[in-house]
């Protein structure tokens, strides 16, 4: 006869161990709970939020065409014409400020 070995379900995969949800002491003295180990909430979220935001920041530079991301034509005018080079440039600085706000207003909580 062979040894039937257990898997594991969905269910008894899904629960979170008692010991990651115990409160953990802060420095007030207060006892808080480690939301950011519960919710995974960390550098990788805010990776992800960075690309993200950086995505839709450069595909709303890209349709909308600001002066600052347009082509500058042999008279100093802009020609009409997303230069990617910009639209990239700027859609980086507005993720990272962004990302940057989301992660001070994290931190704050």
């Amino acid at each position: 006869m062979s040894q039937r070995t257990r898997v594991p379900t969905a269910r008894a995969t899904a629960r979170i161990p008692v010991e990651d949800i115990r409160p953990v002491p802060t420095r007030g003295g207060r006892a808080s709970f480690d939301y950011e180990k519960i919710t995974g909430a960390g550098a990788g979220n805010l990776i992800l939020w960075f690309v993200v935001i950086g995505l839709i920041a450069w595909c709303l530079l890209y349709a909308l065409k600001p002066t600052v991301v347009q082509k500058v034509g042999l008279d100093g005018l802009p020609t009409g014409d997303a230069d990617t080079g910009k639209t990239l440039l700027g859609a980086l600085l507005i993720a990272l400020i962004i990302t940057l706000i989301i992660w001070l207003l994290r931190s704050c909580r």
